[in-house]
C-alpha cells in the first residue's frame, strides 16, 4: 500500500477501534488502531551508536501482553475496520 492510502482508510477510524489487516505474506490479523501517526523515521547516530531509520507503519496494538508494534505500510494489502 501507499502512504496517501493508508492516510485516507484510516483517517475516519476512532483510536482504539478494531482492524483487520491483510498483509503481503497473507497474514490475516486483527489489531486495534493505536495512532494517526504513519511516518518514517529518519537514521540517527548517537556517540557511535546509530539507529537505523525505519519505513513508514502503521501503529498496532495487540491486547494487553503484546502492547504496541509498527506494521510497514509496504508490507499491507488491504485494511479494513471489524464492528
Amino acid at each position: 500500500m501507499k502512504l496517501e492510502e493508508v492516510k485516507d482508510i484510516i483517517k475516519d477510524i476512532p483510536l482504539g477501534s478494531t482492524l483487520e489487516v491483510i498483509k503481503k505474506n497473507g497474514d490475516i490479523i486483527q489489531v486495534s488502531l493505536q495512532s494517526y501517526e504513519v511516518a518514517g523515521t529518519e537514521k540517527k547516530s548517537y556517540d557511535g551508536i546509530e539507529v537505523p531509520a525505519l519505513p513508514e507503519a502503521l501503529i498496532v496494538g495487540g491486547g494487553t501482553r503484546f502492547g504496541n508494534w509498527r506494521l510497514d505500510i509496504e508490507d499491507l494489502v488491504q485494511i479494513a475496520r471489524v464492528g
